[in-house]
């Protein structure tokens, strides 16, 4: 591997219209040059070095705007200054109007999870390093996740299988604990996160019961839950006290869904931890069993409660199963979507459930990237940026008020995964070298997590002239932040050419020119007042 500098500063103008001005970084990305191809970038860290991100909070717009900008030819969350435009008909291949008088949804956040893996991995690392990774992810100069998964017992993302009550039969919870991964892999570092981000909001998901509470006896290939009442109260109280355990340890949750893909991983021939749950079931649990048990106790009352946590086939059913019984109702919160399978449906089932249900959020809860064909991670492949980009910027546009990514870390192969169902991820760990890799996805996430957060509400913008070839590029999504007004668009050029795009501000009579690079992500951010 080959390592390149990235650091300089550069003023430039396009045909006399507008100048940006690249704004020096003090630790700016270690770019590395991986594989066959000069755009395959990372950006290295190690104990003593990291590149970071300058909050957009540290500069005073007034007569400018900030871009930060992430392309394939290697910039990652590189800023710039702008200049607003007089009025003019100056040249753009494409207009977008921004209305932020027209609000939508407010956004939870964004965030990743916690798996075993991801705490495996950090232990196999210095101290240094692990803070490192963990200032990346939650610092104020790093991408500023606001939310996190945490799951309860074992997921494929484990070493092996196992629960936190593997005493066969016993319904009364007496010989449930935590497990050494939740102690030793999960805390110590959701602890760090939360020091460096005391705002973060965790929730937690199931993979399955003990083997003993389901029909085939064992936590992977399907099975559903005994049909009895005694089994859906134990485990009720099971997935309560998984909470009370976690308080204990100075872990506190926002929130929980019901189970992690009831439909998917209730196959017969799901090779992991599930647990089949029918979108009755599901809202049969949530109504008579874990509702009423959460709700009566301290810890868990005021937990928001999600539903599906699985693709979006089914989400205007299961939303209509659960949420038009008033007593389940009455328990949910909102409903958690994976991306997986999107191919194959339409991003309007999201418009459908929220018309339907307006009252109850939206929230995409995994993602990965590698997992179709086993490959992993792709050090330095940029499409898989631009296609994380792409999602984000259409899940928000359709009511979806947040993303959370699945592992925060994984090692070269995507893993460790103890049924070899390795992904990509956006830290990638060198436990021989001690250093990691910050992978396009992370600069990915970062052009959300970092500037869109939490209580911004999304904001109406329209294309009003586009002679751009690709009607569907460039991809956008806009926010403001109320209590500064401060006005936000996050902008996907996948095109491998230039695109000069004009914003226009309704609302505070201004206009500026954005320079779109080839295959780009572009965060713009300017001040209002009205």
């Amino acid at each position: 591997m080959i390592l390149v500098s990235l650091y300089f500063l550069l003023i430039f103008a396009t045909g006399g219209e507008f100048l940006e001005v690249l704004i020096p970084e003090k630790f700016p990305c270690a770019a590395r040059i991986t594989g066959n191809s000069s755009k395959n970038v990372v950006c290295v860290c190690n104990a003593t070095y990291c590149d970071r991100i300058e909050p957009a909070e540290n500069h005073t717009l007034g007569g400018k705007f900030l871009i930060y900008r992430s392309s394939e030819a290697g910039d990652r969350l590189r800023k710039y200054y702008g200049a607003f435009l007089g009025a003019g008909d100056e040249k753009a291949d494409i207009t977008i109007q921004i209305d932020a008088k027209s609000t939508y949804q407010e956004i939870i956040g964004f965030g990743g999870a916690f798996s075993d893996s991801t705490g495996l991995n950090l232990n196999s690392l210095d101290v240094a390093v692990q803070d490192q990774i963990l200032r990346a992810y939650f610092g104020p100069d790093g991408l500023d996740y606001s939310l996190a998964r945490v799951p309860i017992g074992s997921t494929d993302f484990s070493t092996h299988e196992y629960s936190l009550d593997e005493v066969q039969n016993d319904t009364d919870l007496t010989m449930f604990k935590l497990s050494n991964e939740d102690l030793q892999m999960k805390i110590p570092f959701i602890r760090c996160a939360l020091a460096l981000s005391p705002n973060l909001k965790l929730f937690a998901s199931p993979w399955s019961p003990p083997g003993w509470m389901k029909t085939n006896q064992k936590m992977h290939n399907g099975g559903s839950l005994l049909p009895t009442s005694q089994i859906h109260q134990s485990y009720a109280n099971y997935l309560t006290q998984f909470f009370t355990e976690y308080a204990k340890n100075h872990v506190e949750f926002w929130g929980m869904t019901v189970q992690n893909e009831p439909r998917t991983s209730g196959m017969t021939s799901w090779t992991w931890q599930g647990l089949n749950l029918t979108r009755e079931m599901e809202r049969d649990f949530l109504r008579d069993y874990l509702g009423p048990t959460l709700r009566a106790e301290n810890v868990t009352r005021d937990l928001k409660i999600m539903v599906l946590d699985d693709v979006r086939t089914d989400v205007v059913e299961e939303a209509d199963t659960i949420f038009n019984d008033p007593i389940a109702s009455s328990f949910a919160d909102g409903i958690a979507v994976h991306w997986y399978d999107d191919a194959f449906t339409s991003i309007s089932l999201y418009d459908t459930t929220h018309k339907n249900h307006p009252s109850k959020f939206l929230l995409a809860t995994e993602a990965c990237l590698g997992f179709e064909d086993g490959e992993g991670p792709k050090l330095g492949n940029w499409s898989r940026a631009e296609e994380l980009a792409w999602s984000q910027i259409e899940y928000l546009e359709h009511w979806v008020s947040g993303w959370v990514d699945w592992n925060l870390v994984l090692d070269e192969k995507g893993g460790p995964n103890w049924v070899n169902n390795m992904v990509d991820v956006g830290i990638v760990v060198n436990q021989t070298a001690q250093e990691f890799y910050k992978q396009p996805i992370f600069y990915s996430m970062g052009h959300f997590s970092k500037f869109l957060p939490p209580a911004s509400l999304r904001i109406h913008h329209e294309k009003i002239s586009d002679s751009t070839e690709n009607q569907e590029n460039p991809k956008v999504t806009c926010a403001i932040l109320p209590r500064s007004a401060r006005r936000t668009c996050v902008i996907l050029n996948r095109e491998p050419r230039e695109i000069n795009a004009k914003l226009v501000d309704i609302q505070e009579n201004r206009e500026f020119l954005v320079k779109l690079a080839p295959n780009s992500i572009q965060t713009v951010i300017w001040d209002g007042g009205k």
